[in-house]
């Protein structure tokens, strides 16, 4: 006995695109009052999927949009990169971004931010250390992995070690000297 195969196609593969039930008021009313919540709204809505509840929410403007990067906003971003600006700067030139977001894309582009001179922290010991490591291409990571200091150059610290600073100063090829100032005779 042979069977016969049916010619009737199945309801999924006839589906188009025209044929999505469209958005009730109530459905759209349920997504602004449940939004961050997409458990909660898969429950109350449960013939849409979780994607179809996410494009709505962005479509009626309660989710955030997704910002596309244009060619114009990827070479300022660049350039600031190559400066070795600041996320501050970053921040105040692309201000609709959050620096997360601002960040995240130039790791996705693989930019690599220029090295700046670091900063002065008032104690002539450790700023000319911090000094002499930078124009030896040094981070202040590798000055702690270098000198054994753990974290002590990273850390911004104004306490003086000098047990650590006399250790870098060696690595860095540098000697430590006592001068004296004159007595006075009072």
């Amino acid at each position: 006995m042979k069977r016969h195969r049916s010619k009737r196609v199945s309801n999924r593969t006839r589906r188009r695109a025209s044929d999505k039930k469209r958005w009730s008021s109530r459905e759209d009313e349920v997504i602004r009052t449940l939004y961050p919540d997409y458990r909660k709204l898969q429950g109350h809505l449960p013939k849409r999927s979780y994607y179809a509840i996410r494009s709505r929410a962005r479509t009626l403007g309660v989710a955030p949009q997704r910002h596309i990067w244009t060619n114009h906003e990827i070479a300022k971003l660049r350039s600031l990169y190559s400066r070795g600006a600041t996320r501050a700067e970053l921040t105040s030139v692309f201000s609709n971004l959050t620096s997360h977001q601002i960040c995240s894309k130039a790791r996705y582009i693989r930019l690599i931010r220029a090295r700046r001179e670091p900063y002065a922290l008032g104690i002539s010991p450790l700023d000319a250390i911090r000094k002499r490591a930078a124009a030896q291409g040094l981070t202040l990571r590798e000055l702690d992995k270098l000198a054994k200091t753990k974290r002590y150059f990273q850390q911004t610290t104004r306490r003086v070690d000098w047990e650590h600073l006399s250790r870098a100063i060696e690595k860095l090829g540098g000697t430590i000297e006592i001068t004296w100032r004159p007595l006075s005779t009072a």
